[in-house]
């Protein structure tokens, strides 16, 4: 992959990343930054070498195999994104300059990395992640409550309580 593409990655996946702010009237003002401490100055050695942890999580992916983004929008029923537009049969939950970004980045749908393709989703309202991570968010939470045999609400005969 040539230099360019790395950086222009890199820079897309450092757009996606959330700053919240609390705005005048109380509602959560989400700006898409990646913080400059967590890019440029994390786990700083002596020498003032420090590691992107926009590059960690991309790279520790790609190297435990995580499928890409739209094989994740498949297994939450989602739209596959075919092409690079807003329309249908594209990326239909991103904004022009984000589609713009990760076609320059990627080149062709099937290779968009999950991070990247799920942080550069427009917000479902109320939530701060959209709709592909908000999908991958609830089924962990439901098979984490359905596997506690503990859960408070769970009808068994065993328990804590002895019911």
């Amino acid at each position: 992959m040539s230099k360019t593409k790395v950086n222009v990655q890199l820079e897309l996946y450092a757009s996606a990343i959330m700053r919240v702010n609390s705005t005048t009237d109380g509602q959560m003002d989400v700006e898409r930054k990646f913080e400059h401490l967590v890019r440029n100055e994390l786990f700083k050695d002596r020498n003032g070498n420090s590691y992107d942890l926009l590059a960690i999580n991309l790279k520790r992916a790609r190297d435990t195999g995580l499928p890409p983004y739209n094989r994740w929008r498949e297994f939450c029923g989602l739209p596959k994104a075919l092409y690079f537009t807003t329309g249908p049969g594209g990326l239909v939950d991103h904004k022009d300059e984000d589609v713009k970004l990760l076609q320059t980045a990627y080149g062709k749908t099937e290779f968009i990395d999950l991070f990247t393709g799920g942080l550069s989703e427009k917000h479902l309202p109320g939530a701060n992640v959209g709709p592909t991570f908000s999908c991958i968010l609830a089924k962990q939470y439901r098979i984490t409550k359905v596997a506690d045999r503990y859960f408070w609400n769970r009808k068994t005969s065993y328990g804590f309580t002895g019911r």
